[in-house]
Protein backbone atom coordinates (compact mmCIF):
# COMPACT_ATOMS: atom_id res chain seq x y z
CA UNK A 1 0.00 0.00 0.00
CA UNK A 2 1.34 3.41 -0.93
CA UNK A 3 -0.21 6.31 0.93
CA UNK A 4 -0.47 9.77 -0.60
CA UNK A 5 2.79 11.67 -0.36
CA UNK A 6 3.29 15.39 -0.79
CA UNK A 7 6.16 17.34 -2.34
CA UNK A 8 8.35 19.26 0.09
CA UNK A 9 11.29 21.60 -0.36
CA UNK A 10 14.67 21.69 1.41
CA UNK A 11 13.00 23.37 4.42
CA UNK A 12 10.52 20.46 4.66
CA UNK A 13 7.62 22.77 3.68
CA UNK A 14 4.88 21.31 1.50
CA UNK A 15 4.56 22.92 -1.93
CA UNK A 16 0.95 23.92 -1.20
CA UNK A 17 -1.25 24.02 1.88
CA UNK A 18 -2.87 20.61 2.29
CA UNK A 19 -6.01 22.19 3.76
CA UNK A 20 -6.87 25.20 1.57
CA UNK A 21 -4.55 24.52 -1.43
CA UNK A 22 -2.75 27.86 -1.00
CA UNK A 23 0.43 27.87 -3.11
CA UNK A 24 1.70 31.22 -1.84
CA UNK A 25 4.16 29.80 0.69
CA UNK A 26 7.38 31.66 1.53
CA UNK A 27 9.88 28.96 0.54
CA UNK A 28 12.85 31.27 1.21
CA UNK A 29 11.90 31.49 4.88
CA UNK A 30 12.56 28.27 6.81
CA UNK A 31 10.59 29.65 9.78
CA UNK A 32 7.40 29.84 7.65
CA UNK A 33 5.57 26.95 9.32
CA UNK A 34 1.86 27.80 8.98
CA UNK A 35 -0.38 28.79 6.08
CA UNK A 36 -1.22 32.49 6.25
CA UNK A 37 -4.65 31.82 4.70
CA UNK A 38 -6.13 29.05 6.90
CA UNK A 39 -3.52 28.58 9.66
CA UNK A 40 -2.75 24.94 8.87
CA UNK A 41 0.83 23.72 9.32
CA UNK A 42 3.01 23.51 6.21
CA UNK A 43 5.83 21.59 7.94
CA UNK A 44 5.14 18.18 9.47
CA UNK A 45 7.00 17.29 12.64
CA UNK A 46 6.91 14.96 15.62
CA UNK A 47 4.87 16.35 18.51
CA UNK A 48 7.22 14.83 21.11
CA UNK A 49 9.07 18.14 21.54
CA UNK A 50 10.96 17.10 24.71
CA UNK A 51 12.57 13.94 23.37
CA UNK A 52 12.27 14.02 19.59
CA UNK A 53 10.45 16.84 17.74
CA UNK A 54 12.14 16.14 14.40
CA UNK A 55 10.74 17.01 11.00
CA UNK A 56 9.09 13.98 9.40
CA UNK A 57 7.78 13.14 5.91
CA UNK A 58 4.67 15.05 4.86
CA UNK A 59 2.55 11.88 4.82
CA UNK A 60 3.63 10.68 8.30
CA UNK A 61 0.86 10.36 10.84
CA UNK A 62 3.23 9.07 13.51
CA UNK A 63 6.90 9.75 14.07
CA UNK A 64 9.06 6.97 12.61
CA UNK A 65 11.59 7.49 15.42
CA UNK A 66 9.50 7.61 18.60
CA UNK A 67 5.94 6.72 17.52
CA UNK A 68 4.24 9.92 18.74
CA UNK A 69 1.56 11.62 16.60
CA UNK A 70 2.70 14.21 14.07
CA UNK A 71 1.54 17.79 13.68
CA UNK A 72 -0.22 17.09 10.35
CA UNK A 73 -2.19 14.20 11.87
CA UNK A 74 -3.04 15.93 15.14
CA UNK A 75 -4.23 19.09 13.37
CA UNK A 76 -6.41 17.14 10.92
CA UNK A 77 -4.36 17.89 7.82
CA UNK A 78 -3.95 14.11 7.38
CA UNK A 79 -6.86 11.74 7.89
CA UNK A 80 -6.59 8.45 9.74
CA UNK A 81 -4.60 5.92 7.72
CA UNK A 82 -7.57 3.51 7.71
CA UNK A 83 -9.76 6.13 6.05
CA UNK A 84 -7.15 6.77 3.35
CA UNK A 85 -6.64 3.03 2.86
CA UNK A 86 -10.39 2.53 2.36
CA UNK A 87 -10.54 5.43 -0.09
CA UNK A 88 -7.60 4.07 -2.10
CA UNK A 89 -9.12 0.58 -2.16
CA UNK A 90 -12.55 1.91 -3.20
CA UNK A 91 -11.03 4.02 -5.98
CA UNK A 92 -9.04 1.08 -7.34
CA UNK A 93 -12.14 -1.13 -7.34
CA UNK A 94 -14.20 1.53 -9.11
CA UNK A 95 -11.56 2.03 -11.80
CA UNK A 96 -11.76 -1.68 -12.69
CA UNK A 97 -15.50 -2.15 -12.71
CA UNK A 98 -16.66 -4.89 -15.09
CA UNK A 99 -20.25 -5.04 -16.19
CA UNK A 100 -21.13 -8.74 -15.99
CA UNK A 101 -24.02 -8.22 -18.47
CA UNK A 102 -21.59 -7.33 -21.27
CA UNK A 103 -20.52 -10.20 -23.52
CA UNK A 104 -16.88 -11.23 -23.35
CA UNK A 105 -15.16 -9.75 -26.44
CA UNK A 106 -13.20 -12.89 -27.37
Amino acid sequence: MRYTDYDTNENNQVSRCLTCDNEDIDFDNEAYAFCHICGSPVINKCLNEDECGVNVPANARFCPYCGVKTLFFESGVLSDWKDEQNEINNNSRNSFNLNTDDPIPF
